[in-house]
């Protein structure tokens, strides 16, 4: 497909001085919906900008269609479950590397859109009150506490809500078995 594009950056009417606008070369992808777009976007750099939950979330909604679409698996954007991200998980986020470091930011993202999307729950188990297999699972009324490795080093931990609705609280290391309740 050709196009001219009009500049409009300072002129009286609206296009380029003198009119003809100006040709612009190269290749250009055309996108027709939401799930689109989210596909072609890349995940960690809206991750490694982000400064706010909501822009987590954000970046975590595009990860979760990239992940579906990485499994050959139709994914609409709109159809993706229910989670929330804690601004303690942000906070421990940077301090551990996870917002400013590419490949630790991929290993988190990652973690969290698998738990999102339900695939590979291999390495997630309840967060238990002891060390004990036997404790009891960490309980917030009728929401479950669980964790999930991120690497060997840290782990993400979640409460998965009563309503299946995922909210992520912490991100800590090996030997931390806290969450925010």
């Amino acid at each position: 497909m050709n196009a001219k594009v009009d500049l409009i950056e300072g002129t009286k009417g609206g296009g380029s001085e003198n009119g003809a606008g100006e040709a612009i070369g190269g290749s250009f992808r055309v996108v027709t919906s939401r799930s689109e777009v989210m596909r072609v976007v890349d995940c960690r750099l809206l991750w490694l900008e982000a400064r706010t939950t909501a822009e987590i979330r954000e970046a975590l909604e595009v990860a979760c269609v990239q992940e579906s679409a990485g499994r050959g698996a139709p994914f609409d954007a709109d159809a993706i479950p229910g989670f929330a991200v804690r601004g303690e998980l942000l906070e421990t986020a940077r301090a551990h590397g996870f917002a400013t470091e590419p490949p630790k930011a991929e290993r988190l993202i990652r973690a969290m859109s698998r738990t999102v999307l339900g695939s590979d729950l291999s390495k997630a188990h309840a967060l238990r009150e002891g060390a004990a297999g036997t404790a009891k699972q960490v309980m917030r009324g009728k929401d479950t506490a669980w964790r999930t490795d991120v690497d060997y080093e840290f782990h993400l931990h979640y409460w998965r809500k009563e309503t299946g609705e995922i909210e992520f609280a912490v991100l800590v290391t090996h030997n931390n078995f806290s969450i925010p309740k």
